[in-house]
């Protein structure tokens, strides 16, 4: 059963380590890459090659095609987004006899990506955290693309670490190590940042870090999973909630 977790729930200072570090989730974290986005982003593919449908409905099919297949994180081995957006657009793009449009339908998903924006109060918020910890990002995306978002953003970090070239998604535990390693930073002194509870918050504790949960449009927390550490509602409430969770 889901829950509700009210903002700056588990905030809190016991028997624990000092925050040092500070890693954040990318996408829909920093910057907005939402449903809403990513939809409209379709709709523009569709206009480009004349394919009959309304708003909303391209993107509609790619939503429903991709939760009826396992998770990227759950299929073995590894394959980066891009080989899996080609799959997925050759079998999108078959209806239409348009198959052969899928490089340039995985084009353009990178290139949506690549043009992300940040939420506003990501810069200020950015530049009161660099004061206190070291930041770093660890993010489900391909390299490409990923430094192209931070590039578009005008963001720099002191470590960036993409599943890419980690070569594993979240919430396997070795992307969260690798990054505390190369910061460098023992887990129990890192908190990750993230806006999804089963790849961010529970991959980033079962890899030793503290987690905390951005929940920007108030959704309920899994009733399956263990509660996160804290909950904010933006980046700007971050700084805050760290210092409650430092001892």
């Amino acid at each position: 059963m889901a829950r509700r977790l009210p903002v700056g729930a588990g905030c809190h200072a016991g028997d624990v380590r000092p925050v040092r570090a500070v890693l954040l989730d990318f996408y829909c974290t920093l910057v907005d890459l939402s449903d809403p986005v990513r939809s409209r982003g379709f709709d523009d593919f569709a206009r480009r090659f004349g394919l009959p449908l309304a708003p909303g409905e391209l993107y509609r099919r790619y939503t429903q095609m991709i939760t009826s297949e396992p998770a990227q994180d759950a299929v073995p081995g590894f394959e980066p987004y891009r080989a899996s957006w080609l799959a997925a657009g050759r079998r999108l793009l078959a209806p239409f006899g348009r198959q052969s449009a899928a490089g340039q339908f995985a084009d353009a998903y990178a290139d949506l990506h690549a043009t992300a924006v940040i939420f506003p109060e990501v810069p200020d918020a950015v530049q009161a955290l660099a004061r206190h910890a070291r930041i770093g990002v660890v993010a489900n995306a391909d390299h490409d693309y990923l430094m192209r978002c931070l590039d578009h953003n005008g963001l720099r970090f002191d470590l960036v670490v993409d599943s890419e070239t980690a070569r594993c998604y979240k919430p396997d535990r070795r992307i969260f190590r690798r990054a505390c390693e190369a910061l460098p930073v023992p887990a129990s002194e890192a908190v990750m940042v993230g806006d999804t509870p089963q790849t961010d918050v529970q991959g980033a504790r079962q890899a030793g870090l503290r987690a905390v949960w951005l929940n920007r449009d108030h959704r309920n927390w899994p009733g399956n999973l263990a509660r996160p550490d804290a909950v904010i509602g933006d980046l700007g409430q971050l700084l805050r909630c760290l210092r409650r969770l430092d001892p």
